[in-house]
């Protein structure tokens, strides 16, 4: 958060506002995110104050408050199975919902994506998908099509990962395409668990499990490089220029944000590794 400051200042002054307005704007935004509840306002103004990485974890600190009071209530439910079905559709309708009053509401505009309020419906679907898993682990042995379903799932996830923008454009339809996000992280979740297919292998692997291990290193550094380049490499230093293309520029920026990505990943790591 206090990497983006600077940038949030520079873009007050280049929108012409004063230097003691940007700095108390930015000195109250900072006031507002510091406890990590911005994403409870429901205003872009607000929840999106700095970057998507303190918006994220603004939303992650409310539901974990209450995780614990969630937790309490679903144990009590017996009829896993309707659960596991009706939560999804139940999210969707809430999804709508919350749509409704992002475009009636002008106060709101926020609620329906980036809100505690729709997130916590997909920690609610985990919690009983623990439950599921945790049951069928007790009573069964690990049957062999959750051992070769493995990859097919995780190609799946891929696949959906890589289209899933295209595929909304062309269908329009949000709560078809939430239901399919909800599907799939469902079965790779489901699959891994049980830790007996190629991909668990894979992931078990030392170069792969040391890159789990940098990937909030890699979160939390790449969001900030990225917004500093296109304001003050593309549109400052490069304004203008007609000796590269267009394709290019996009390509060389982003090798350049991903290697100092990386390279910045691994030096806090190191770091935070000597230390401890």
């Amino acid at each position: 958060m206090l990497a983006m400051v600077p940038l949030v200042i520079a873009s007050s002054l280049l929108h012409g506002k004063g230097i003691l307005y940007s700095i108390g704007a930015t000195a109250a935004k900072v006031m507002i995110s510091a406890p990590l509840i911005q994403s409870a306002f429901g205003m872009v103004k607000l929840s999106h104050v700095f970057n998507g990485v303190c918006w994220f974890f603004s939303t992650l600190a409310i539901i974990y408050l209450v995780s614990p009071w969630l937790m309490a209530h679903l144990i009590r439910i017996r009829h896993l199975k309707a659960a596991l079905f009706g939560v999804p559709v139940f999210m969707c309708v809430w999804y709508v919902f919350l749509s409704g009053v992002d475009a009636k509401v002008s106060f709101f505009d926020d609620l329906a994506y980036g809100s505690p309020y729709m997130r916590v419906w997909f920690v609610i679907y985990g919690m009983l998908l623990a439950r599921v898993i945790y049951a069928w682990r007790e009573k069964h042995d690990v049957p062999l099509w959750v051992r070769s379903s493995e990859l097919p799932v995780a190609a799946l996830c891929i696949a959906w990962f890589v289209g899933r923008n295209s595929f909304s454009q062309i269908f329009s339809s949000l709560f078809l395409t939430r239901l399919v996000d909800i599907v799939l992280c469902a079965a790779l979740l489901f699959v891994l668990s049980f830790e007996k297919g190629t991909v668990s292998r894979l992931l078990e692997k030392p170069k792969m499990m040391a890159l789990g291990h940098l990937a909030m290193y890699i979160y939390l550094i790449h969001y900030p490089l990225r917004m500093y380049w296109e304001p003050v490499v593309l549109k400052r230093l490069l304004a203008g220029q007609t000796w590269i293309s267009q394709d290019i520029l996009g390509l060389l920026s982003v090798a350049i944000i991903v290697t100092a990505t990386m390279l910045l990943s691994v030096a806090w790591n190191r770091k935070a590794t000597k230390s401890h």
